[in-house]
């Protein structure tokens, strides 16, 4: 009778335990299934030789760096631009693992090329990039405009400009008769904020000299004249 009762216990506790075990689901996989695939890097990078936020130099140089030695006449057989440019392109090193690319003429500004480098230049594939070219830096406003009239007394003098990156205005801006101020940036527009209200019936000549230029890229404005 002792014996049955000791089977009995067994195949209860032998229950028990598979069903906590079911419960639990399957053993987890071991740590090494779960660490991430590592994208294998690229052969080859295509970026410009001179960094500007704004974008391509529609004039400057990319570099093109390869993991594997390339020859000049297949990267030049398998490279295609679009839109169709003509680029010169030369080998920068003896490994032929860097080479320069330039355009034949200026680029268009504000505009996206797409550069291809086929396979066949030695690659494990082909190889896409796209840049916009920066558009050029230009004065695209002012407030009050050019012989606007009607304009209040405790009006400021407001500059809007093509990028955010402008040059202090201060040390090419003047002002007649003399007014005294301040100024304020905001993103792409500058602002003089006169002290006192201007006069009243007077008309105020607003310079702003030849040469205010980017602080991170290319670019400088000629002369703006206003009367105000």
């Amino acid at each position: 009778m002792r014996a049955r009762q000791t089977v009995f216990s067994l195949s209860v506790a032998l229950v028990l335990i598979l069903t906590v075990l079911a419960a639990l689901g399957p053993a987890p996989a071991p740590s090494s299934a779960r660490l991430p695939v590592q994208a294998e890097a690229a052969e080859v990078t295509l970026e410009p030789a001179a960094f500007d936020p704004a974008g391509l130099d529609p004039s400057g140089e990319l570099v093109l760096t390869s993991r594997r030695p390339l020859t000049l006449a297949a990267v030049e057989a398998a490279l295609a631009v679009e839109p169709a440019v003509s680029v010169r392109i030369q080998q920068a090193d003896s490994e032929g693992t860097r080479f320069t690319i330039a355009p034949a003429a200026a680029l268009e500004p504000n505009r996206v090329y797409r550069f291809r480098l086929a396979r066949e230049a030695g690659l494990d594939r082909d190889y896409q990039w796209s840049f916009q070219t920066r558009a050029e830096f230009r004065l695209l406003g002012t407030l009050p405009a050019h012989q606007s009239t009607g304009v209040p007394v405790e009006t400021g003098i407001e500059f809007t400009f093509s990028h955010d990156d402008y040059e202090d205005p201060s040390a090419y801006f003047s002002i007649s008769p003399p007014v005294n101020g301040r100024w304020e940036r905001h993103k792409k527009t500058a602002v003089f904020v006169p002290r006192d209200p201007l006069q009243p019936g007077t008309i105020y000549t607003v310079t702003l000299k030849e040469g205010l230029g980017r602080i991170r890229g290319e670019g400088k404005l000629g002369a703006v004249y206003l009367c105000v």
